[in-house]
């Protein structure tokens, strides 16, 4: 059963790969581009802007650092901070790739996260 499972996945991932090979190498018609495939990989993130047009986010999710389980949403996105704070939890105020409240993405990347 394994290796069919494994077969199964493989098949699927080659699926994917094709369907973003052909979004890619769609011409510019003026359309909306489909948004990435929903996997649980890809941040669960969606928005409208002022115009009323949906927005999705295209990034790959976070991996909780303690547990290793799969996050909903990418560090971009996510509202609160992903490493150990002593029974609270730290808002992000500058989103970044880590999901990380500032102390921590200094004390990781030994400068303060860049403000968008």
């Amino acid at each position: 059963w394994a290796v069919k499972l494994l077969k199964k996945l493989q098949r699927a991932k080659e699926r994917m790969e094709e369907e973003k090979e052909e979004a890619s190498s769609d011409e510019d018609d003026g359309r909306p581009k489909k948004p990435v495939p929903r996997t649980r990989e890809i941040c669960t993130w969606k928005g409208r802007d002022g115009d009323g047009d949906v927005w999705w986010c295209n990034n790959h999710v976070l991996q909780h650092p303690t547990t290793r389980a799969l996050l909903k949403h990418c560090g971009y996105h996510v509202t609160s901070c992903q490493y150990y704070h002593a029974g609270q939890e730290h808002e992000v105020e500058t989103p970044n790739e880590l999901g990380a409240c500032a102390t921590h993405y200094i004390s990781i990347r030994r400068e303060p996260p860049e403000a968008m």
